[in-house]
């Protein structure tokens, strides 16, 4: 029999139904994931439609949803008798729902402002929403006998005959409970003035999206499992339309589902719910939503600019703060929050970001934003008109409009030494540069235009002549502005338009002073080129004030004054803030944890608070205290390790390290630092973490409770990276000095030193110890292979890219990953440095150098499918390694993806970004919709689509296989295993190979040819052991094919069957899985299945989760 016809016998429909109490049994006893699917399945509709009746924010009712599944399986032994669990379900449904009600309603009148909520649909106006609501907690009241035929019947529609069967009585059983059930609801709703009417008009119940019933099952495994033991979950969904017979209730239509609003939850509230076994929230611990196919954020990008602060601004009212950086323009900020404020109305040229120059024009923006006022404007050229409009980038609103054109110094590329326009704080005055030509002599206008008026026209303000001007920033009141020329600094006076304070530059050369003006206008700090200190003048009495005391040993940086001009911030490259009195110069207080310096530094409005630029980020400090106001639980600079325990924790590291659960994103602990953390790595049992810092050691901790258990003595090495060996007994630290260092991790005693004229910052044991891989300090596109007991080299070779970034070693360690400064990864077979594949992440037409999307981050998966690459661009792209296509990708980070790791059973992949946070997936790709074109018609389809090269096509069709077990294993029956060819036969044809007469040697690799795959594992021995040339060359072709990267057709279509059947992992599957690891040893099939088999295996010995850390 073919196996489309297996399929037509094997197919759900073709049999009585299995009662739901046999499914719940399934679970209970053997956690048949199969049959809790078609719970879900079967009683899904039911369940939304009572949720949404309660609950209209859709968000809500899909959380009541998952609530109510989740106690299903927690108490599935107590209803494995039952007919049906609609009843239960349902009353369960709407228990849930009110609950979430309640708790919002609570959250709602807690919170100062309440979350908008989506406006009701035509159809699902207040009246009727209320009459749904009230015949579902009328329905829950009733007696399960009188309760389950009605919800059957009325709600999931099933014909008198089916519903009957369900319920193992007669079809006439069925009639009367339904009339009785009928008369009681009857009653009930009369009580509250309903009419009868309303039970018999028909209705049906919405249909469970396919992401909500994949995130429903996700939600119960996390519930019911954690990381470490998480099973593949099956959803065996069949999607067919809810037909509904006869007579029903009007309550019982459903809404359409509008999108989702962000969600809000709290820190705390997500916490609680966690520890309940509810639903996961679909929002950070800050309250930001996740992006799809997410499953939680460690720690938050809030703040976080995407580039080098240059400049910072704060508004009047101390809501805004505006930071600019090179090639991301401006970022608006609200203050409070460290929510971005995302322009609003803006025209097409109002744009805000932009990219790197390179060695063409540099780039300028289209429009400036600056404070003004009690709001933050964008200063915006017409395209078509000499008009420049000043724009609310919050409300979108005019604020006003100059009849002159800015566009040559607004437009991009920037081809002009003319300033763009600034604004003065107070909301009054704009002021730009333009340079004419007359006679070949440039002359250079300012120009002023007063905003408060009720026509602003532009003025000449100066003539400055033809030099450079490099700043021209008004005062905080608007009374004066500053203007930097290359031999003075000068204050002038906005009314009079004269200068009122004439400063000489000092020195310079090629270095450039600059100069700062307090809110009142009446001090001026100067920083003259090159000099370590400042000068502080009186604008009105023109005389220097006292020398700050304590100045900075190099250069100095002056940042702003307080809003009273009384305090003048200062810093210097070593990362130092300093604030000093102004009227003596004597020093206040240094501000220390900025580990990048600050890069600007603006005073809030209340003089309470600090707002600091540090590389690409926004920080704000307690003046007070020195203190950041802010904590988003997580990391204060970019992540550049993260790293699973065996167990399902997960380690982050920037600067200093974190513990976590990447379910639902809680921290469960903190390393103690030692100089900055440099090297993190786990052994592979997940007993030891080891860490290395900028006190050369490194230290080993205990993985159950994070306690320090030797201190390790690096002897001047600072450690750049670490690897435990595979039996956990050794540890390797490489760093900024010759030779890899090997311990005794039991003793902490120095055991030798490996490769020890070489430099390496990045070192790995291979899984089988021999080998340690590192990439050289100084060739950065070289890979060594050392063998570890010999110390000597195995191999080198170039891993291309101009510049390596990142390595990963494949689960086997057959194979090496590489990323590149060129957008590209490369994949590599480590026994010969030969390329073996390669994926461009570079958008197209090809860029150049300058802005290629490097490649930070690779990693493999558990089961050595699929490569993770993640690069500059925030993206990471799954690759599969059979094909070398892209399956699918997740967005969602505000900077690069620098780190990646997938949990010890492939389920969770978290990339860790220079955005401050980390990112837990669903690797599986559950969460993420599938493209129309991808999605199989059936199951023919699909099993047709497994062969297809592109990989996002073979990949939906691997969905929707995995989520039909009985569909996938019947058809995956009518693959057979792979004959093992007689090992005789390979033998003599390979002894032939060898043959001094050409047509015998061309007939012998002929025949081998023919016994395919069978044959494979006689011709590795036989290369392995050959030793002429003829045999090897003859060998090595006839291997080529067999375990090459790109494949296509059936032995395409049995490498993803075998994912399939994995994803299954039902009893059946299993089987199937064996049948095949019987097959030819050294076949893809065989292996592959062989692995399979050894994966499910170990995860239904591996232990149930983690402990929790002791209390502290």
């Amino acid at each position: 029999m073919t196996a489309p016809l297996v399929l037509l016998h094997r197919l759900p429909g073709a049999a009585a139904p299995v009662p739901d109490g046999e499914l719940l049994r399934r679970y209970a006893e053997s956690r048949d994931e199969a049959a809790f699917a078609e719970l879900v399945r079967r009683n899904g509709p039911l369940v939304l439609r009572a949720c949404r009746n309660v609950l209209h924010n859709p968000a809500d009712a899909d959380d009541a949803f998952q609530s109510t599944f989740i106690r299903l399986a927690r108490h599935a032994t107590g209803r494995t008798r039952a007919a049906s669990v609609a009843g239960w379900l349902h009353t369960v449904a709407v228990r849930s729902a009110g609950k979430i009600r309640r708790s919002a309603a609570r959250r709602q009148k807690r919170e100062s402002a309440n979350r908008e909520r989506p406006a009701p649909s035509p159809a699902d106006d207040t009246l009727w929403a209320e009459l749904r609501e009230r015949i579902d907690a009328e329905l829950a009241r009733l007696p399960e006998v009188y309760r389950l035929p009605l919800l059957l019947c009325y709600v999931q529609g099933l014909s008198y005959a089916d519903a009957a069967r369900r319920l193992g009585c007669s079809p006439g059983a069925l009639r009367g409970r339904l009339e009785r059930g009928r008369e009681q609801l009857r009653g009930r709703l009369g009580r509250w003035g309903l009419p009868a009417v309303l039970v018999v008009v028909g209705g049906t119940a919405p249909v469970v999206s396919a992401g909500l019933r994949e995130s429903t099952l996700a939600a119960v495994r996390g519930a019911t499992s954690v990381v470490g033991g998480w099973a593949k979950w099956t959803a065996a969904f069949v999607l067919v339309a809810a037909a509904v017979a006869g007579a029903g209730l009007a309550g019982f239509h459903a809404s359409g589902a509008p999108p989702e609003p962000p969600a809000t939850a709290s820190k705390a509230t997500q916490t609680e719910r966690s520890e309940k076994g509810e639903p996961v929230a679909k929002s950070d611990a800050a309250g930001d939503p996740l992006p799809v196919g997410a499953l939680a954020r460690m720690g938050s990008s809030r703040f976080h600019h995407g580039s080098n602060i240059h400049r910072l601004t704060v508004s009047r009212d101390g809501k805004w703060a505006v930071s600019y950086g090179s090639h991301t323009g401006y970022r608006v900020w609200e203050l409070a929050t460290g929510r971005e404020q995302v322009p609003k109305g803006m025209p097409a040229n109002a744009r805000f970001t932009g990219s790197m120059g390179g060695m063409s024009a540099a780039v300028q923006w289209e429009a400036a934003v600056a404070p003004f006022g009690d709001r933050v404007v964008a200063v915006v050229p017409d395209r078509e008109k000499p008009l420049t409009r000043v724009l609310d980038v919050v409300t979108g609103e005019e604020v006003a409009r100059v009849p002159a054109s800015l566009a040559h110094v607004l437009t991009r590329p920037l081809v002009t030494s003319d300033r763009e326009p600034e604004l003065s704080v107070n909301g009054k005055w704009m002021l730009w540069t333009h340079t004419t030509s007359d006679n070949n002599a440039a002359k250079k206008t300012v120009y002023a235009a007063d905003l408060t008026a009720k026509e602003p026209r532009p003025v000449v303000f100066a003539e400055v002549g033809d030099g450079p001007l490099f700043g021209l920033t008004p005062a905080a009141n608007g009374r004066a502005v500053l203007m930097h020329f290359q031999s003075t600094y000068e204050v002038w006076d906005m009314e009079k338009r004269a200068a009122t304070l004439k400063v000489p530059v000092e020195g310079g050369g090629n270095l450039l002073g600059h100069a700062l003006l307090s809110p009142d206008g009446q001090t001026l700090a100067v920083v003259q080129p090159g000099a370590a200190t400042f000068q502080l003048w009186d604008v009105a009495t023109k005389k220097q004030l006292p020398a700050p005391a304590e100045p900075f040993r190099d250069r100095v940086d002056v940042r702003d004054f307080s809003p009273d001009g009384k305090l003048v911030l200062g810093s210097n490259p070593d990362g130092a803030l300093r604030m000093w009195e102004v009227a003596t110069g004597k020093k206040v207080r240094d501000y220390g944890g900025l580990a990048h310096g600050a890069w600007a530094a603006a005073f809030a409005p209340d003089g309470k608070r600090i707002v600091t630029a540090r590389l690409d980020d926004v920080n704000v400090i307690d003046v007070a205290t020195g203190k950041p106001v802010h904590d988003f639980g997580g990391h204060t600079s970019s992540l550049h390790e993260v790293l699973f325990i065996a167990d399902g924790r997960l380690l982050t590291s920037a600067g200093s390290a974190l513990l976590w659960d990447p379910r639902i994103g809680r921290k469960l602990g903190v390393f103690r630092e030692h100089g900055g953390l440099g090297g993190l790595s786990v052994s592979r049992a997940g007993a030891l973490i080891a860490t290395t810092g900028g006190d050369q050691k490194a230290r080993l901790w205990s993985a159950t409770t994070l306690t320090e258990l030797r201190a390790i003595d690096l002897k001047g090495l600072t450690g750049h990276s670490t690897d435990f060996s595979p039996d956990g007994k050794e540890l390797i630290v490489g760093g900024n000095e010759p030779g890899i260092r090997v311990f005794d991790t039991a003793t902490g005693q120095p055991v030798r030193v490996v490769a020890a004229g070489e430099v390496a910052n990045w070192v790995r044991f291979t899984p089988d110890g021999q080998w340690v891989v590192f990439r050289q300090w100084s060739d950065k596109t070289k890979v060594r292979v050392w063998d570890r007991a010999a110390d000597k080299e195995v191999l080198t070779f170039d891993a291309g890219g101009g510049f390596i970034y990142t390595l990963d070693l494949s689960p086997d360690g057959r194979l090496l990953a590489a990323g590149g400064k060129d957008g590209h990864a490369r994949v590599f077979d480590l026994r010969n440095g030969k390329q073996v594949g390669e994926f461009d992440t570079n958008l197209r037409p090809a860029p150049s150098e300058h802005n290629a999307n490097s490649v930070y981050a690779v990693a493999f998966s558990p089961d050595g499918r699929l490569l993770a690459v993640g690069g500059a661009d925030g993206v990471v792209r799954m690759q599969e390694l059979a094909t070398g296509g892209e399956r699918l990708r997740f967005s969602g980070h505000r900077g690069a993806v620098l780190e990646l790791a997938f949990s010890p059973d492939g389920a969770l992949l978290v990339s860790g970004s220079g955005d401050r946070s980390a990112v837990t997936w669903d690797a599986t790709g559950a969460g993420l919709p599938i493209d129309p074109k991808h999605q199989p018609k059936d199951a023919a389809d699909a099993w047709a689509r497994l062969s297809d090269r592109d990989a996002a096509v073979g990949f939906g069709a691997v969905r929707y296989l995995a989520s039909r077990p009985v569909d996938a294993v019947a058809l995956a029956k009518g693959v057979r295993p792979v004959p093992p060819a007689d090992p005789k036969v390979v033998a003599g044809l390979v002894g032939k190979l060898g043959s001094e007469d050409f047509v015998t040697r061309e007939q012998s690799e002929k025949e081998l040819v023919a016994l395919g795959e069978g044959a494979a594992d006689g011709l590795r021995a036989a290369l392995a052991q050959a030793t002429d040339a003829e045999s090897r060359q003859r060998l090595t072709k006839l291997l080529a094919p067999l375990g090459g990267p790109v494949r296509t057709g059936d032995r395409l279509r049995a490498l993803r069957a075998v994912e399939v059947l994995e994803r299954v992992g039902t009893a059946e599957a299993r089987e199937a899985l064996r049948v095949w690891s019987g097959g030819a040893r050294g076949a893809e099939l065989t292996e592959a299945a062989r692995a399979a088999v050894a994966r499910l295996d170990a995860r239904s010995a591996a232990p149930k989760g983690f402990k929790e850390l002791p209390k502290r």
